[in-house]
Parts: C-alpha cells; structure tokens; sequence
C-alpha cells in the first residue's frame, strides 16, 4: 500500500499496475496509484534499535515527496518499537516533502512514538539517509 493502491487482491493487483524497472543501479516499481498519480516504490533498510528494518518508500514521478511507506522486516519492541507498522505512524509521512532533512516535532508534521525513541530515530535516519543517497542517486540517474 505505500504506493497509494488499494486492492482486495494484492497479487492481482500488482501484476496489473505495477512494472519493475532500474534505473542507474537502483531497483525499483513504478505504478500509477488510485489517485492517478504516478509513483516509484524504492526499497530502503537500515539499522533500527534490535536490527534491518526493511521496506519501501513511494515517491511521487518528480521526487519531490513521499507518497508512501510500507515496512517489510523490522524486529523492534512490539508495542513500542513495533508500532511503526501502525497506518497512523506510516500515513503522516505520505505527501512530505523530501526537499530537505526531515525530522519530528514542530511544522514537520511527523511524530515519534512515545516510549520508543531509539526505533523513531532510528527510521528518521533511515529516511533521511534514503534520501542523501539513494534518492539523489535516482534523480542523476533520471535525469531529474
């Protein structure tokens, strides 16, 4: 779902609208999502407090903001740690704009969890380090 489709049959789904393709080095999905938008899914990891924590960010064709995020692996504090799987945690990033550092509090419109600090930076370093590198990458490669 981080790339805005929704569907009763995923796998159906996936076959239909979604299309694997690389560009540079990079590995991605590319799909139209239910708002007609066009997106790519780019897979990211990175270390959280208890290991990887695995998944993808959908950005928008101009990769200019986050359409979505989707976790694949992650082994923190269930409860705490774990709750980054919770649609609420994941939807406050969708439509963020990826022009700058991201981080929690004030104008930014994204939250940590309470009680789970370490898994919260942890995915704020994660995303901000997808976007130093892997997203930059993307852009020269695309020549956007």
């Amino acid at each position: 779902y981080s790339m805005g489709i929704k569907s009763d049959n995923a796998v159906a789904t996936f076959n239909e609208k979604v299309t694997k393709q690389s560009i540079g080095d990079i590995e991605l999905y590319t799909a139209v999502n239910d708002s007609g938008t066009a997106v790519y899914a780019v897979p990211f990891e990175g270390s959280g407090l208890w290991g990887t924590i695995r998944g993808y960010v959908s950005v928008d064709a101009d990769l200019s903001a986050i359409a979505g995020i989707a976790f694949t692996e992650q082994n923190e504090t269930p409860g705490l740690g774990g709750r980054i799987e919770e649609e609420r945690y994941k939807e406050q990033f969708r439509g963020i704009s990826i022009d700058g550092e991201l981080v929690y509090g004030g104008d930014s419109g994204i939250d940590a969890i309470t009680g789970a600090t370490s898994t919260s930076n942890a995915v704020l370093n994660i995303m901000n380090n997808f976007i130093d590198t892997t997203l930059k990458e993307l852009e020269e490669a695309d020549g956007k």
